[in-house]
């Protein structure tokens, strides 16, 4: 079934980032899953093996998404001019993260604002992602599998994940569209927000707020953060308080 041209402009600014994957074949077999719902942009960081023929048997006819996948040395430069990026996690992790099933994470990026592009990351097949990784997510997506057999194969969850969107955007064809209306600033893309969180953690660190487990603490505020949806404009006003509160702090050792 063929989506609007509008959704597959929304398609289209979607990618797919497999993280340090170990198996060729399951690149290839993300890459089918992907053509059957109608993505494109395969994004691929420190894969152990690519490219590989295995890869592209198991693409079965998905060569040109392979052709075009781009190849990154870490998630950060990955995700670097996305707007939203959404980590995929096998279990429940200590530090409360927002986390939505498949069908809530696919309503966030129907109805999601402006022509930046949305990150959808998956790890690796035996550990997942890192937590530095998901430092790097403002929210999870988790597959609410069988306890009794949760282990499910990469290119498995992509298609649960990809089949969910792509659901939910046949379904939004019978409504007024919301996609295509931009907030007054453009969302702060991956990298402008972890400029602002370095900032912010070395002005922390200078005035030794943290006083405890720092990595902890800095987590939760990436969390607060995330929640906001900063738009560029709010981060270059962050950024502007901390550049006056580092010239007030360096005003005060000037005069001691």
């Amino acid at each position: 079934m063929i989506v609007s041209q509008t959704h597959t402009q929304l398609l289209n600014r979607i990618k797919i980032v497999l993280v340090n994957t170990s198996h060729p074949g399951n690149i290839g077999a993300t890459a089918r899953a992907m053509a059957n719902m109608g993505l494109t942009k395969l994004v691929l960081v420190q894969p152990l093996e690519y490219p590989s023929m295995q890869a592209t048997a198991r693409a079965a006819g998905a060569d040109d998404i392979l052709d075009d996948a781009e190849l990154f040395p870490s998630l950060a430069k990955a995700v670097a001019d996305c707007s939203h990026v959404y980590g995929t996690t096998a279990r429940l992790r200590s530090i409360t993260w927002p986390e939505y099933t498949p069908q809530e994470l696919a309503e966030q990026v129907r109805d999601s604002d402006g022509d930046q592009d949305i990150a959808l990351v998956f790890g690796r097949e035996r550990s997942g992602l890192t937590n530095e990784e998901l430092d790097l997510c403002q929210a999870l997506v988790h597959i609410p599998v069988d306890d009794r057999h949760s282990s499910l194969n990469l290119a498995s969850a992509v298609m649960v994940v990809a089949f969910s969107i792509r659901s939910a955007l046949l379904v939004a064809e019978t409504r007024e569209p919301t996609i295509g209306k931009k907030h007054a600033s453009p969302v702060a893309t991956s990298e402008q927000i972890q400029f602002y969180f370095n900032a912010l953690d070395t002005l922390l660190n200078k005035i030794n707020f943290y006083k405890g487990n720092a990595t902890r603490v800095m987590r939760k505020l990436r969390r607060l953060y995330y929640k906001a949806e900063p738009s560029q404009e709010d981060v270059r006003i962050l950024l502007g308080t901390i550049s006056a509160i580092n010239a007030e702090l360096e005003k005060g050792e000037g005069e001691s």
